[in-house]
């Protein structure tokens, strides 16, 4: 997964005016392709691109993401106009409006706790792992425990 981490420049959630229409940002869902979450990730950061904001990227062109959003002035201007673009995580928008979120997060915790990965989840839906990223051959369980938890059946 490419993107900025939770509570990181062009991660914040967007306050609404209560006249504004709510957008709701494009969803990462954890059954979607890495190609799919790049193709949302590159709409997003193509639009903070064309407003000048400085962004890092591969050897291929394609974007490996903000270059520095804390220290580029055209940081705020562009999260501005390209926030309501910026894909979100499903536990973050269940953190927002879910009700049963904490239910769900205990959930989520406990599938990861079962294969091997220790973490613990924000009030904000972010998960922080106590040890880094798993290794390969268990990454997997992080889309798949929170597919589980999250998605409903």
């Amino acid at each position: 997964m490419t993107g900025p981490k939770k509570g990181e420049k062009g991660a914040e959630d967007k306050k609404e005016s209560s006249s504004a229409a709510k957008v709701e940002r494009p969803l990462l869902r954890p059954d979607s392709s890495d190609e799919e979450q790049s193709r949302l990730w590159d709409v997003y950061y193509d639009c903070l691109d064309k407003q000048g904001v400085k962004m890092s990227k591969n050897e291929d062109g394609s974007y490996k993401g903000i270059n520095d959003a804390d220290t580029d002035p055209k940081f705020p201007a562009g999260q501005k106009k390209c926030g309501q673009k910026e894909p979100e995580m499903l536990s973050w928008r269940s953190a927002r409006e879910d009700p049963d979120f904490r239910n769900k997060a205990d959930k989520w915790l406990k599938c990861l706790s079962s294969h091997g990965i220790e973490a613990t989840v924000g009030d904000d839906g972010m998960l922080a792992l106590e040890n880094g990223l798993p290794p390969a051959g268990k990454d997997k369980w992080l889309g798949k425990c929170e597919a589980e938890a999250f998605m409903v059946k």
